[in-house]
């Protein structure tokens, strides 16, 4: 993993959502890339696919907490593109 790249993602990540605390962003990001990295055969383009999958999640949790900040929880769990079943 290159740091300063997942650097820029975090900080791209955290300008999109700045109420969102700084290690809730880096948890997402970070747990995004583990996902990723995980199960990939090719890691070219695991950095625009880290954003692309953290923006989405973050999304998902902006969707679920009211305005009055309670509400779910986006809980990140680790999948396997291989336990299908």
């Amino acid at each position: 993993m290159d740091r300063d790249e997942l650097g820029e993602v975090i900080a791209s990540v955290q300008a999109k959502f700045p109420e969102r605390p700084r290690e809730e962003v880096e948890d997402v990001v970070r747990g995004a890339y583990r996902d990723l990295a995980g199960t990939a055969t090719v890691t070219a383009h695991l950095i625009p696919l880290t954003l692309n999958r953290s923006m989405r999640l973050m999304r998902i949790q902006r969707n679920r907490r009211p305005a009055n900040g309670r509400g779910e929880i986006l809980v990140l769990a680790e999948t396997s593109a291989h336990s299908c079943g």
